[in-house]
């Protein structure tokens, strides 16, 4: 680089400074003006600058990850098959070109960035370059204006650097700033002291205050309560109780979780009282309030009345999770045409002849498949994956709970397919081909016992029962089928797995052997190994998934009703089981029935 070179390119600088004095010395302002200055160089024919000013805009289009001790200074813009300039993107020549300009710049964000990706390419790693850099983070005075934007995530790192490096001198001027700024700022006029504390609490600062500034948090959440905003007093107040945690003081802990919990029952019973609409809303806060209430110790929950809170949470969540359903806005999408499934159907089952052959036929429709209900991943990318997802049961419980992360939204919407297709199968084949087969065969009691006296499945002492079960179905009494057959079902899982040497038990510490419930039975890797990948599916979507019909659990806890005991999924999961007991018998048995060694 020529001394007239290095003149104009140390002028460009300047007038960068004063371009951006008005705006704030980020980075981002930096890379628009080299952006700018490089094609304005081009235009004029000034390669050689238009260059320099490129290498400019790229290194300061680079992102900051502030708590990285290895790779601080990384691509701003990550896709799938590119990204923008990180550091190793730069060349011999650029990397040349920085080291020399170095020397030259006054402190400030810019040499800071030049020392960065020196200190991360270098090697042996260059110590004499980290007080540089910390200068130039640490220049600006602790500004509400400029922490939201860019100091935050440039005092992350001079922390982290500082550490790294045993800078204490940096660590004690960062908490000396905080310091100064919550104390001089008051609940009526906080500034940015919630997310100061918040950034002392991450970032472990200002241990010899913890008491004090605890205390402070404690009085901004009094405060923020007495004015109703309970959302921010919460987290105030949970916020003290880590403070208090970290500094061992155990009584006033306590008191700040229930302080906590306080303004989550508060904001809970302001929300179903006043907002149209609000018992979801409400019924969620008092979940949370109950979670909360709950962190403190059984013998401690008297001393301030968070025990009668329980009880209140507990009747409160049940009673606003119902009214939430009728709250709820429904739609109905256009009827489906299944006219032609429908024919097919009945012309499938018709005329057979002998009642055991029109079995086979009408067993011979097919399961829905795992993969025929699989969310396409690459599918296009929706607006509810952005939000969490709350699933309430039919008596307004909270069932489930998706978050925003796609593997969350990806199985519920496999099992919301799963869902309507089940519906499909029963409206359109289930159903017609079972009336057709009613008005041409008498399916008596003897028929089933038959049936089930014959499969290597079913036990002689489960025969009635499990015939019975089968009977109901084709007399319509799908209510009673179900609470017959989901026994049935977690019993055959148990001895399949049994039979190939599997445990299906538990034994205390008292030497109580207790065998474990179907969910645990089909989590088990060889259940699926033995049953096969799609009838595992439909087993677990169901009788055990939550955000599936949930069968067993609900028969076994006595939640179907009218309704839900004659539902869809009931009838597929009856016509399932027939499936599986018919075809135990003959040649082609849906799963192979393991022998025991």
């Amino acid at each position: 680089m020529t001394d007239t070179l290095e003149c104009e390119i140390l002028h460009l600088i300047k007038e960068m400074d004063v371009a951006i004095a008005e705006d704030n010395e980020s980075y981002l302002p930096m890379y628009v003006f080299f952006s700018g200055k490089k094609n304005l160089y081009n235009e004029c024919g000034k390669s050689v600058l238009a260059d320099a000013a490129e290498v400019l805009a790229w290194i300061t289009h680079m992102a900051l990850d502030a708590e990285s001790k290895n790779t601080p200074v990384i691509a701003a813009i990550t896709l799938r098959d590119s990204r923008s300039v990180s550091p190793e993107d730069l060349r011999p020549e650029h990397r040349a070109f920085l080291e020399k300009l170095y020397p030259k710049l006054s402190t400030g964000l810019l040499k800071s960035r030049i020392a960065e990706i020196a200190l991360m390419l270098d090697k042996p790693r260059r110590w004499d370059l980290v007080d540089e850099i910390l200068e130039g983070y640490l220049a600006e005075p602790l500004s509400d204006k400029s922490w939201y934007t860019y100091q935050q995530n440039l005092w992350t790192r001079a922390v982290t650097l500082s550490r790294q490096f045993r800078k204490e001198a940096s660590i004690k001027y960062i908490e000396a700033q905080i310091q100064q700024y919550i104390d001089t700022h008051s609940p009526e006029h906080p500034g940015i002291s919630f997310p100061l504390y918040n950034f002392i609490h991450d970032r472990c600062l200002l241990a010899s205050n913890v008491d004090t500034n605890a205390a402070n948090i404690m009085a901004f959440g009094a405060y923020e309560k007495s004015n109703n905003n309970f959302s921010l007093a919460e987290r105030l107040f949970y916020l003290a109780s880590d403070f208090y945690k970290h500094n061992r003081n155990h009584t006033k802990q306590l008191n700040a979780l229930f302080e906590s919990a306080e303004c989550l029952f508060l904001e809970a019973e302001n929300s179903v009282q006043f907002r149209e609409k609000g018992n979801l809303i409400g019924s969620g806060l008092y979940e949370r309030a109950l979670q909360r209430y709950r962190l403190i110790p059984a013998a401690q929950r008297g001393l301030n009345g968070a025990d009668v809170r329980i009880e209140e949470c507990l009747k409160r969540v049940r009673v606003h999770g119902e009214l939430s359903l009728e709250d709820m806005q429904t739609f109905q999408l256009p009827p489906t045409d299944l006219t032609e499934l429908v024919k097919f159907s009945v012309n499938h089952v018709k005329n057979k002849g002998h009642i055991f052959k029109a079995s086979l036929y009408f067993v011979g429709f097919s399961t829905i498949t795992a993969e025929s209900v699989q969310d396409n991943e690459k599918a296009q990318f929706r607006i509810s994956d952005l939000f969490g997802t709350v699933f309430l049961s039919g008596d307004g419980r909270a069932i489930g709970r998706a978050g925003a992360a796609s593997s969350d939204h990806s199985r519920v919407r496999q099992m919301q397919s799963f869902d309507f297709s089940l519906k499909i199968a029963v409206a359109g084949e289930i159903m017609p081909a079972m009336h057709l087969l009613l008005q041409e065969y008498n399916f008596v009691m003897r028929f089933f016992e038959e049936l089930c006296h014959c499969s290597p499945l079913i036990p002689d002492d489960r025969v009635q029962l499990t015939a019975r079960g089968l009977y109901l179905g084709f007399e319509y009494r799908f209510s009673e089928s179900i609470h017959m057959i989901s026994p049935q079902i977690e019993f055959m899982v148990r001895n399949l797995l049994k039979q190939a040497n599997v445990r299906t038990s538990t034994i205390d510490e008292a030497g109580i052997e207790n065998e474990v419930g179907l969910s645990s039975l089909l989590d088990k890797p060889e259940a699926k190994s033995l049953l096969g990948n799609d009838l595992h599916f439909n087993l677990v979507s169901l009788y055990t998934d939550p955000l599936g019909a949930n069968l067993r659990n609900y028969a076994a806890h006595g939640l179907l009703n009218d309704d839900s005991s004659q539902s869809d999924a009931v009838v597929y999961a009856w016509w399932l089981y027939y499936k599986i007991i018919v075809m135990s018998v003959t040649q082609a048995p849906l799963f192979t029935i393991p022998h025991p060694e």
